[in-house]
C-alpha cells in the first residue's frame, strides 16, 4: 500500500504510463513496471534477470543505483558525476527514474508539508 492510501500496483503502472505514452519500447516498459520490486519485495536482482533477461535486469538494477544516489547536494558535480555511473549512460535509465519522480511529484498532496517539501527538492 502507498502512503496515498492506494494499491502498490498503482505507482509502477502510472511510470509505466508516463513512459509508454513517450513512446518507450518494450524493455523500457517492462523495467519501469519492475523499477521498485527489488527495493520494496524479497524478489532479488537475478531473479528480475532470470525471468525478464539481462537487460531488463540492468535497467532495474540502475534505476535501484539511482535511488541511493544523494541528492541532497544536486548543483554539486560528485553528485552529477554518481549520477551518470549510476545510469550507465543509458538514457533509458534516467527516463524511468524521471517518470518515477514526476508520478512521485503528482501525489505528494497526502503527504505532510514537511515531507512534500523535502521530496520536492530532491
Amino acid at each position: 500500500m502507498r502512503k496515498s492510501g492506494e494499491p502498490y500496483i498503482t505507482h509502477p503502472l502510472a511510470v509505466t504510463l508516463i513512459l509508454a505514452e513517450l513512446g518507450a519500447e518494450t524493455t523500457t516498459l517492462t523495467a519501469s513496471l519492475l523499477h521498485d520490486t527489488v527495493e520494496d519485495t524479497e524478489v532479488t536482482l537475478d531473479q528480475v534477470g532470470d525471468q525478464f533477461g539481462a537487460e531488463v535486469r540492468y535497467l532495474v538494477d540502475g534505476v535501484t543505483k539511482l535511488e541511493k544516489v544523494d541528492y541532497g547536494a544536486a548543483a554539486e558535480p560528485e553528485t552529477f558525476r554518481k549520477m551518470l555511473l549510476a545510469t550507465g549512460n543509458d538514457v533509458r535509465v534516467m527516463s524511468i527514474k524521471l517518470a518515477d519522480r514526476l508520478h512521485n511529484m503528482r501525489t505528494l498532496g497526502v503527504m505532510r508539508r514537511e515531507k512534500q517539501e523535502r521530496i520536492a527538492k530532491v
